[in-house]
């Protein structure tokens, strides 16, 4: 966490007001060292890296692995769904999140 809070010392759009408040938000957290943080925030400048693409990618691998962990632990086959509700208040694309997860 601690090259998270560096990377993002050096992020233009971020003030030292808010890099403070991450601090303590991590601290509290119970996230540590050994937590995996998606690809952008490996890269300084971190904002250089935060595209469309690269939050399709960071969304696909998240919601994929839950869903397929879901099916197999359920046994349940995507067939068997006839709806799907989606909720993601900061990232939504165009096609829909939901229309990348039934188009897959």
């Amino acid at each position: 966490m601690a090259s998270f809070i560096e990377h993002t010392k050096h992020t233009p759009t971020i003030s030292e007001r808010s890099v403070r408040f991450m601090s303590r938000l991590l601290a509290r957290s119970g996230l540590g060292e050994q937590t995996c943080l998606p690809e952008a925030h490996h890269c300084v400048p971190t904002h250089e890296y935060c595209t469309l693409d690269n939050a399709r990618a960071e969304f696909e691998l998240v919601v994929f692995s839950a869903i397929d962990d879901l099916l197999a632990k359920t046994g349940v086959t995507p067939d068997a769904i006839g709806v799907l509700v989606l909720n993601c208040s900061l990232f939504c694309p165009t096609p829909s999140l939901v229309d990348i997860i039934v188009n897959k």
